[in-house]
């Protein structure tokens, strides 16, 4: 089973009661912070754990985790843009945080 198939079954059978056998096994490779502190919702959840992956630096070449990696790359592309502005400057600092904010929404309702 790959990390990302873990990560999966994790989150379908472990959202009301966690098993100790699949907690150990995630444990044991190292996975403890990509499931760490989910959203009780399913959809969420998977989505915000493949974003995880990503920022990882895992599975990188498949579509639908290229997918979260676009739009991860982006948003840090924009907190850094964000970063040499001056926030006062409210037309350039506006359209950085509405677009991040786009973003951001497109990754939580990715299985929605």
């Amino acid at each position: 089973m790959t990390d990302l198939e873990l990560i999966d079954e994790y989150i379908l059978k472990c959202r009301g009661f966690v098993s100790p056998a699949l907690l150990g096994e995630v444990t044991s490779r190292g996975l403890y912070s990509v499931i760490n502190f989910l959203p009780p919702d399913i959809k969420e959840a998977r989505a915000i754990a493949r974003a995880r992956l990503v920022k990882r630096g895992k599975y990188l070449g498949d579509p639908e985790i290229q997918w979260f990696a676009d739009r991860v790359d982006r948003l840090n592309f924009l907190r850094k843009d964000l970063e040499k502005i001056n926030l006062a400057d409210v037309d350039k600092s506006l359209i950085l945080i509405n677009e991040m904010k786009l973003i951001s929404e497109e990754i939580k309702n990715y299985y929605k």
